[in-house]
Parts: C-alpha cells; sequence; structure tokens
C-alpha cells in the first residue's frame, strides 16, 4: 500500500502540472503506467480474502489512470514534444483501464459485461474515453473570401452555408460534407437553430465515411475508421448534450453504435437510455435488438474490447 500511496501522490503532482514538456517527465509519466500494471497484477496475483480491501485499491487505481488520462489529453491538446510516443502511453492506459474493468467485474463491481451498468451518458460525456477526447481536431482556419469546398464557391451567409454542407451530405459526399459543418459550426456555432442539426449531419458524415472503409485481415477496424468513428461520436455528444434536439435519438444510438464498433464498454449505456427517454422512436426498437443481441451471443462490449486490445 505505501508503493501504491507514493504513485498516487506522484499521480497528483503530474495531473496539477496539466503538461509535460521533458523527455525525462514523459518517461516518469510512462514509467508510473508500467508500474500501475505491475501493482495490478500483484494485487490479482494475492488473491486477497479481504474483498473490501481490493475494492479499496482498485478505487485508488482507478483514480490514478483517470488523473494519468487527464494528463494526456492536455498533452495532445497542446501538441507537446516530451520525448516519448504518446500514441503507446494511451493505448497502454486503455489496456490497464480494461484490465481494471475486469478486475472490479471478477469482485462482482460492475454489470457491463451484461449491458446494465450504473454509469449514466453524463458520466460518459464528463469524462469520455482518452482516445475519442485526443481526436478532437484543430480549430477550423476561417478560409478566404472566394474559396471553394468540392471545388464548389463557399456561401457568405448562415443559411446558405448550412445548405451547402447538407448538399454534399445528400449526395453522398462526405468529406466535403464534413468540411463545409465544420466551418459552418466555426462561423456560426451559437446558432440555437440549426446547431444540433449540424453537429449531427457532420457525425453522419464521419460515420460514413468510417463504414466505407474496408475492414483489417482479422475482422478489426483500421485505424482510419477508428478515426473517423472517434470524429463522429465527438459531433454527436455535442447533440446528446441538448436534449431537446430532435436528433438526440439518433446520435444516443450512433454513439451507441460507435461504441461497439470501438469496443468500448460502455455501449449499452446509451441504447439503454435511448429506450428510456425516447419510447416512441423507431430506433428505440432496433436499441432494445442490440441488447438482446449482446445477451444473447454472450457479447458484451466489454469481451469485444479485452480482443480489440490484444490485437494491438
Amino acid at each position: 500500500m505505501r508503493k501504491l500511496a507514493a504513485m498516487l501522490v506522484f499521480g497528483l503532482v503530474v495531473a496539477l502540472a496539466g503538461c509535460v514538456t521533458t523527455k525525462s517527465e514523459g518517461d516518469l509519466l510512462r514509467s508510473d503506467v508500467d508500474q500501475l500494471r505491475t501493482e495490478l497484477e500483484q494485487m490479482k496475483a494475492a488473491q486477497s480474502q479481504d474483498r473490501d480491501a481490493q475494492v479499496r485499491v482498485l478505487t485508488s487505481m482507478e483514480n490514478r489512470v483517470a488523473g494519468l488520462e487527464k494528463t494526456l489529453a492536455a498533452l495532445r491538446q497542446a501538441d507537446a514534444d516530451n520525448g516519448v510516443q504518446m500514441e503507446k502511453v494511451i493505448a497502454e492506459l486503455q489496456i490497464l483501464r480494461g484490465e481494471l474493468e475486469e478486475a472490479r467485474f471478477a469482485l462482482g463491481e460492475t454489470r457491463d459485461r451484461l449491458g446494465e451498468t450504473t454509469k449514466t451518458v453524463q458520466d460518459i460525456l464528463a469524462r469520455p474515453p482518452i482516445e475519442v477526447q485526443t481526436a478532437a481536431a484543430a480549430p477550423m482556419v476561417e478560409p478566404e473570401k472566394g474559396s471553394t469546398i468540392g471545388d464548389k464557391p463557399i456561401p457568405e451567409d448562415k443559411k446558405g452555408l448550412y445548405d451547402f454542407a447538407k448538399a454534399f451530405y445528400d449526395d453522398g459526399q462526405y468529406e466535403p460534407a464534413a468540411e463545409a459543418f465544420d466551418l459552418f459550426l466555426a462561423r456560426h456555432g451559437d446558432d440555437n437553430e440549426l446547431k444540433d442539426n449540424a453537429y449531427f449531419w457532420k457525425g453522419e458524415a464521419h460515420f460514413a465515411l468510417a463504414m466505407a472503409l474496408p475492414r483489417e485481415s482479422d475482422g478489426g477496424l483500421s485505424k482510419g475508421a477508428q478515426e473517423k468513428f472517434k470524429k463522429a461520436l465527438l459531433s454527436y455528444q455535442e447533440v446528446i448534450g441538448d436534449t431537446a434536439s430532435n436528433k438526440h435519438d439518433g446520435a444516443l444510438y450512433k454513439s451507441g453504435r460507435i461504441f461497439e464498433e470501438l469496443g468500448f464498454p460502455e455501449a449499452p449505456v446509451f441504447y439503454q437510455e435511448l429506450i428510456k427517454t425516447h419510447p416512441k422512436s423507431p430506433l428505440s426498437a432496433d436499441a432494445k435488438k442490440r441488447l438482446e443481441n449482446m445477451h444473447k451471443n454472450g457479447k458484451s462490449a466489454a469481451k469485444k474490447s479485452k480482443k480489440r486490445r490484444k490485437r494491438k
């Protein structure tokens, strides 16, 4: 426990610092991830009969992982050069979080594997998976007057720009559609009438692009498809935050689909929220079917996550 306490103190220092800027500090971050995994393995190997003590250790370790995820998100946002491979550290953190979830399941502390979870959509929006956080694009640079998207001149007025973006989507031109909706949101992101629709259709464009990309030979997602799905998820989450949006049910359903595709264990949360808040939506029936399939096949998002992690 002394070792764990020391790690937690170091974690607080790192989290409060908010940014790692040197190779030595970056190496410490990487080392801390390795130490956490070692601590988890030691705890599981000990097979302690003190269940409450194990739960306390797991809770402390999960808090520690959350601090590291926050630090890494700040690093990626700042585009800092810390001398370590951030992608690899992020992947290791994802693996560690999955192992923590599995250890909690073994102790009976979570029901995620059965599609029943104590987490809420609000919990997930407050702290989305680190892989999703780091997919946020840099702010769009305002194009010069007379510029084009998809070889078509960009309208200057608000409604014209929205219709311009939607026309690309309706025509199946998803790349220029996403770019045009990005521009609309950069210019008119405070427009309460069209903002949620713009985010939704931008998410739909990225979702369609991800689905169109070929799978890997083992059936897994390509890196390009994963990135598209993550970008779609960021857009859908903006819509989910607006419960009055007429696209709210669609955003919940597609978020669940993406969590399934990416192997995140919280996919059922979105389906359950959809069924609860939009019982008359046609998508509610689809959400029930997906939950039923998870039970029938004996596959939870947590198991899918484990399979995905083994491929890395």
